[in-house]
C-alpha cells in the first residue's frame, strides 16, 4: 500500500495545470490498478487468480491510441485491450488488433447452417449441397438454409423427418398413414387393433383392419359365405339373384344385371360363341348349335358350305357341272355326288373315236365319221365309222395290186374293197400286205409260206417253219421220228459225256478203278479220300494210322502220345517202387516222405516208421513164435503194441492175471489190423476212428489210410483231406486245388 501510495504522489507531481481538475482518485488512476488486480480485467499486466503481474505500464495514463501499443487503445485515458471482453461475438467471434481497433471475424463453428465462413471474415451462404452445418443428413440449399435430398414418401406406418432426411416409425397406436382403421405398431409398419366380426357376404381386409364385401354372386371366395340360396350383392349384404355370372344360365344364355334383384339368363346374341361349349355358336334362342361348316370345317366332296361360320350353316350340293371341292378330273353332278366325265380330250377315247362335249358332264366317246382322218387313228389309217381304224386303201384294182407288189402272184378284194396282195411267186412267202424271200426267214430255207420254212437245203430239214441241221456231233445220230439228233448208247467224245466216275476211252464211258490206297474214283480220276491214311507220318503226331483211319494213340498213366507212340513223363509214377527209397507216389510224383526223425522215426520202404521197438518188445518172435495178438491170446497174455519198426509190429505179450483166455478176444494187434480210417486202440481191445488228417505211413498220427489219402474223421480216407485236417487251398498259377 506504500508503494502505491509513492506512485500516486509521483503522477500528481507531474501532472499539468489542465489536469489538476481531474479527481486525485478516479478510475484512470488511483483505483486503476487495483480494479485490475481485483477484477482480473488486466490483459498482459496482470495473471489469473488476482496475482499481479511486475509489467504494469498498460494501465498508463493516456490522452490517445498513439500513447498506447498497437494492441491497445486509448479509453478514458487508459490504456485497455482492443480484444478484450465481449470484444467480438455472435457470427464472427475471433478478434485480431489492427492498428488499436478490434477486427472481428467469422469462424468455421460460428456461422449459422447453411452458411460458411468466407475470406473476407464474414459468414456467407454455401452452395447448393454442401454440407454446412446442416443438421443431421441434410445439405445446403445454396439460399442460406438446409434441406433433404430424395423423396419425402414414406410407406404406411412411417413418417418424413427432415432432420434425418429418412423415414421413420409413427409412435405406436397413433394414426399416421395407416390406411383403414390401422394404426401404426411403432416400428414402421401398421396393425390392426381387436378384428371385427364381419358379416354374411362379407370378408375381414387385415391390410384395412375392416369388413368388405365379397366379390358379387361368389360364394366360394367369401370367408363368411351367404346362406344357401343367397350370394353376395357385392355392398356387403346377401340377396337371392336369378344369376351371378354366365355360368349359372344355360349354354346360349348369359346373365343380364348379374348379382342384382333384376338379374336374369337371357339368350346369347345369335351366331356367337357365347357361352356354348367350344365349336357350337349360339342360336339366338337360348340354345347351342354346332354349324354344319365353317373357313375350318369343309363340306363332303360334291358340297359347299352355305352361311359359312353362321349358326344355321348347311352343306348343300355344288351346282352341277362345277368342279367345287371334288377331286381333281370330276365334277359335281348336283346332288352331292362327283362324277368323273367320260373324257376330257381326244386322247382319253379309243382309237377310232373322239370326245364330244369335253370336261362336262355330258362328255362322251363317239365313232369318228366313215373315211374321216380320225385323230385316235394311227397315221396311215382312217375311221371306220364304227369305232374303229382302218388301212386306207392302197389299190383299188388287183391289175394295180399284183403290178404294185414285188413278187405277188395273186390279188383279192377285202371286206373294205381294198385290194390286197394274197398270195407270192415260189421262194417268197406273204409278209404283210408285200411278199419276201424265204431266206428272210432262214439261211438255209428254199420253200416257204407265211407260217414259215416248208423246204430246205442238203444237210438241213424243215422242222416247225425252220431249217434244222442233220448234222449230228460224233456221239448221236439225227432221227426222223424225233426230228432231233439222238445219242448213241454208252458212247462219248470226252470225259464229261461220262459219270463222274467214269472216263471217255476210245468212245466209250468205262469205270475208273483205283490201284493206290485210300483213292477212290472222283472227277474222272482217282482221288484221296479225305481222312485215310496208309502210314502214321500222315496222321497227327498224338495218333496213329490204324485201318486206313488216323486214330488218338492211348497211352497208361505216366506216358503220353508223341510222335505216333507212348512216351515216358519225366518224374512220373503209378508206385512207390518206381520212386527212391526216401520218396512215395503220390499223385503220379514222387515226393519226399515226411516224417519227424527227431521223435524216433525214420523212413524206410517209402514210409514213416519208429527207428526200433522199444525196451521190452520185439518185432521177431516171442518164444519162438511171431508176436501177434492171437499168439497171446493162446498163451494167456495180452498183447501190447507200440507202433512199428520196419513196417513190423512191436509187441510183447503180458501177463492178465489169468489162467484161461480172455473173455473179449482182441480185434487187434497193430493199426494195420483194422480197416481204413480207424487205428488200432485200447490195447488191442477195438479199432476206432482216426481223427482227421491222419495217416501212419505219412508220418502222422496212427491211422491206416493208403498212401495219398488221409483220414476223414468219419471212418474213411480220402485224397481230398489235407493233413492234420487243414484245408485245400486254390492255386491260381496251376488252376487246381491242393493241401497248404
Amino acid at each position: 500500500m506504500k508503494k502505491l501510495l509513492t506512485l500516486a504522489a509521483a503522477v500528481l507531481l507531474n501532472m499539468t495545470a489542465a489536469e489538476a481538475e481531474t479527481p486525485l482518485f478516479d478510475e484512470a488512476s488511483s483505483f486503476q490498478i487495483a480494479k485490475a488486480v481485483k477484477l482480473g480485467d488486466s490483459a498482459d499486466d496482470m495473471g489469473t487468480g488476482g496475482r499481479v503481474v511486475k509489467k504494469a505500464i498498460d494501465l498508463a495514463l493516456c490522452q490517445s491510441d498513439s500513447d498506447c501499443s498497437e494492441t491497445q487503445k486509448c479509453e478514458k485515458k487508459r490504456c485497455v485491450k482492443v480484444c478484450g471482453y465481449a470484444a467480438c461475438t455472435g457470427t464472427t467471434p475471433d478478434c485480431t488488433a489492427e492498428n488499436h481497433k478490434a477486427v472481428c471475424k467469422c469462424t468455421e463453428a460460428s456461422c449459422a447452417a447453411g452458411y460458411k465462413c468466407g475470406t473476407d471474415g464474414s459468414c456467407v451462404k454455401c452452395e447448393a449441397g454442401e454440407k454446412c452445418g446442416c443438421s443431421g443428413s441434410q445439405v445446403s440449399d445454396g439460399n442460406g438454409g438446409c434441406y433433404c435430398t430424395g423423396a419425402s414418401e414414406c410407406p404406411a406406418g412411417q413418417q418424413y423427418s427432415s432432420a434425418e432426411c429418412a423415414c421413420v416409425p409413427y409412435k405406436e397406436g397413433e394414426k399416421g398413414n395407416c390406411p383403414g382403421n390401422s394404426v401404426s405398431d411403432g416400428a414402421g409398419g401398421c396393425m390392426c387393433g381387436a378384428s371385427e366380426s364381419c358379416s354374411a357376404g362379407q370378408n375381414w381386409n387385415s391390410t384395412l383392419c375392416q369388413c368388405e364385401s365379397c366379390k358379387a354372386g361368389d360364394n366360394s371366395g367369401c370367408e363368411n359365405p351367404c346362406p344357401a340360396g343367397t350370394l353376395p350383392d357385392g355392398q356387403g349384404q346377401c340377396s337371392i339373384f336369378a344369376c351371378a355370372t354366365d355360368a349359372d344360365c344355360g349354354a346360349g344364355q348369359q346373365c343380364k344385371n348379374p348379382a342384382t334383384s333384376s338379374a336374369e339368363c337371357i339368350a346369347c346374341e345369335k351366331d356367337t360363341p357365347c357361352t356354348c361349349p367350344e365349336g357350337q355358336l349360339a342360336n339366338g334362342e337360348g340354345g347351342c348349335t354346332t354349324p354344319a361348316c365353317s373357313p375350318t370345317k369343309e363340306c363332303p366332296a360334291g358340297y359347299e358350305c352355305q352361311n359359312p361360320g353362321l349358326s344355321d350353316a348347311t352343306c348343300v350340293p355344288v351346282d352341277a357341272g362345277e368342279q367345287g371341292n371334288c377331286p381333281a378330273g370330276y365334277l359335281a353332278n348336283g346332288e352331292g355326288d362327283c362324277v368323273k366325265p367320260e373324257c376330257s380330250s381326244n386322247s382319253d377315247c379309243g382309237a377310232g373315236y373322239e370326245c364330244k362335249n369335253g370336261g362336262t358332264l355330258d362328255a362322251a366317246c363317239v365313232p369318228c365319221d366313215e373315211g374321216a382322218a380320225c385323230a385316235t387313228c394311227p397315221s396311215g389309217q382312217i375311221a371306220t365309222g364304227k369305232g374303229g381304224c382302218k388301212v386306207a386303201c392302197t389299190y383299188n384294182s388287183e391289175l394295180a395290186c399284183k403290178s404294185g407288189t414285188n413278187y405277188c402272184s395273186a390279188c383279192a378284194k377285202d371286206g373294205d374293197g381294198c385290194y390286197a396282195c394274197s398270195g407270192c411267186q415260189s421262194g417268197y412267202y406273204k409278209d404283210g400286205n408285200g411278199c419276201s424271200a424265204c431266206s428272210k426267214l432262214d439261211a438255209n430255207c428254199t420253200a416257204c409260206s407265211a407260217d414259215g420254212c416248208t423246204a430246205c437245203k442238203s444237210g438241213y430239214k424243215a422242222v416247225n417253219g425252220k431249217c434244222v441241221s442233220t448234222q449230228c456231233p460224233g456221239c448221236s445220230s439225227w432221227d426222223d421220228s424225233a426230228n432231233a439228233c439222238v445219242a448213241k448208247a454208252n458212247c462219248c467224245s470226252s470225259d464229261s459225256d461220262c459219270g463222274d466216275t467214269q472216263q471217255c476211252s476210245n468212245g466209250q464211258c468205262i469205270n475208273i478203278v483205283c490201284g493206290v490206297a485210300c483213292h477212290v474214283p472222283g472227277e474222272h480220276k482217282c482221288v484221296k479220300q479225305e481222312g485215310c491214311c496208309t502210314a502214321d507220318s500222315e496222321c497227327a503226331g498224338n495218333e496213329k494210322c490204324s485201318s486206313g483211319k488216323c486214330v488218338p494213340v492211348s497211352c497208361p498213366k505216366c506216358q503220353e502220345a508223341k510222335d505216333h507212340v507212348c512216351t515216358a513223363i519225366a518224374k512220373c509214377c503209378t508206385s512207390d517202387d518206381q520212386c527212391g527209397s526216401l520218396q512215395k507216389c503220390t499223385n503220379n510224383q514222387c515226393v519226399a516222405v515226411s516224417c519227424d526223425t527227431a521223435k524216433g522215426y525214420t523212413v524206410s520202404n517209402h514210409a514213416c516208421v519208429p527207428a526200433a521197438c522199444p525196451a521190452g518188445y520185439a518185432t521177431a518172435t516171442y518164444d519162438g513164435h511171431l508176436i501177434t495178438a492171437s499168439y497171446c491170446q493162446g498163451s494167456n497174455m495180452d498183447y501190447k503194441s507200440d507202433g512199428y519198426s520196419g513196417g513190423i509190429a512191436c509187441g510183447k505179450c503180458v501177463s492178465n492175471g489169468s489162467s484161461s483166455k480172455p473173455s473179449t478176444p482182441r480185434v487187434c494187434s497193430s493199426h494195420a489190423d483194422c480197416k481204413a480210417g480207424y487205428e488200432c486202440s485200447n490195447g488191442g481191445y477195438e479199432c476206432r476212428v482216426c481223427k482227421a488228417g491222419s495217416n501212419l505211413s505219412a508220418g502222422f498220427d496212427n491211422c491206416n489210410c493208403p498212401a495219398g489219402t488221409y483220414s476223414t474223421g468219419h471212418g474213411g480216407c480220402s485224397s481230398d483231406v489235407c493233413p492234420q485236417g487243414r484245408s485245400k487251398v486254390y492255386n491260381n498259377r496251376k488252376n487246381v486245388w491242393e493241401c497248404p
